[in-house]
């Protein structure tokens, strides 16, 4: 509901819900990285919101007419959501035998917070994408004033 909400009163404002969904993932992730218990019954709250918003925003950006012609759009779908599978589901497998079979880092648990730090540092990086689509979005518009001319 509250995405759905979102969405309808930021409707074109791509960078902004997305920047808002990047803060709600990057909050979650920032609390699974401390074993604090107050910090993991935060991130069990964040966790759902999280996922829900990043669906959300996701389908709705890809839905935009702006930036993606509605003949191309089963297409982009079919394609981004084999990409999401794809890095959604091999590297968890690969982080699991680095953590439980390597003998890098000395221990279990260092290993497992190294991987943590490093996936943190990781999902930092989609920062980008706001910025991105405030610029494109930003250079769209300019398009479409001169168009009007």
């Amino acid at each position: 509901l509250v995405a759905t909400l979102m969405l309808d009163r930021l409707g074109s404002r791509e960078d902004i819900y997305i920047t808002l969904t990047f803060l709600l993932i990057l909050s979650f992730h920032l609390a699974t990285l401390f074993p604090v218990l107050r910090l993991q019954y935060v991130a069990v709250f964040l966790f759902g919101p999280a996922r829900t918003f990043q669906a959300a925003t996701y389908y709705h950006l890809l839905s935009q007419k702006a930036r993606y012609s509605p003949e191309y759009e089963g297409r982009l779908v079919g394609y981004g959501n084999t990409m999401v599978a794809l890095i959604g589901n091999v590297p968890p497998y690969l982080i699991d035998s680095f953590v439980y079979n390597s003998d890098a880092l000395g221990s279990v648990a260092r290993r497992y917070n190294a991987v943590d730090v490093v996936l943190f540092l990781l999902i930092l990086t989609s920062v980008v994408l706001p910025i991105y689509l405030s610029r494109t979005m930003n250079s769209n518009v300019a398009h479409d004033d001169d168009d009007d001319d």
